[in-house]
C-alpha cells in the first residue's frame, strides 16, 4: 500500500517580536512617512522595483545602526544646481529613496517627536517586513503597487510625478 505524500504548504510569515513594537500608535506616523517618501521616490523614478526599495531600506538600517546622526547622502549634495534643483540623472536609486524619506522624517519629527535612530531602523524592519509579504508568494502584487494604492487610498495622499524637487537641506531628526 502506498503512502500518501502531503502537499507542501506555504511558509507562515509571522511579525516578529523586535518589529512588534514599531507598529505602535508611537511609531506608525514614522512608518506611514518613511512609506509615503518610497512612494515619492518611485513617482521620480518609476523605473525602481521592490528589490531597489529593499536594498535602499537595508542599508539605511545599517547606517542609522552605524552613527547618532542621520546618514549623509554624498550624491543628492553634488546634484543639486545653485537653483536648488536636483538633477535625477545624477543621484543614484538608494540616495534617492533614503533622501525622500529622511525628508518625511523630518516633518513627522517636527510633528510628532524626534526619535532615536535605532527607532527609526525598527520602522524600517517594519516596511521590510511588508515587502516581503508583498513581493512573494501567490497573491502577490509588487510592494510599490501596494503601497501606492495604501499611500492614496488609506492616508489620502496624492503623489503626482515631478521632474526635478527643490534640494531643501533637512535637520538632523534625533536632536
Amino acid at each position: 500500500m502506498a503512502k500518501k505524500r502531503r502537499k507542501k504548504k506555504a511558509p507562515v510569515r509571522r511579525s516578529s517580536r523586535a518589529t512588534a513594537a514599531y507598529r505602535s500608535e508611537e511609531y506608525i506616523m514614522f512608518v506611514a512617512h518613511a512609506e509615503i517618501g518610497i512612494c515619492e521616490a518611485w513617482a521620480m523614478q518609476p523605473a525602481l522595483t521592490d528589490g531597489d526599495v529593499e536594498t535602499s531600506l537595508r542599508w539605511l538600517i545599517k547606517e542609522l545602526k552605524r552613527s547618532r546622526d542621520l546618514p549623509e547622502l554624498e550624491s543628492i549634495n553634488e546634484s543639486v544646481d545653485e537653483d536648488g534643483t536636483l538633477h535625477l540623472d545624477k543621484v543614484s536609486q538608494r540616495d534617492l529613496i533614503a533622501f525622500r524619506i529622511l525628508q518625511q522624517w523630518y516633518r513627522a519629527a517636527m510633528e510628532h517627536g524626534p526619535r532615536s535612530n535605532r527607532d527609526l531602523a525598527g520602522c524600517l524592519r517594519v516596511i521590510l517586513e511588508s515587502i516581503a509579504a508583498w513581493t512573494h508568494g501567490p497573491a502577490s502584487r509588487g510592494y510599490l503597487t501596494y503601497v501606492r494604492d495604501f499611500v492614496t487610498n488609506k492616508l489620502g495622499v496624492n503623489i503626482e510625478m515631478v521632474s526635478a524637487v527643490s534640494g531643501e537641506r533637512f535637520s538632523p531628526l534625533n536632536e
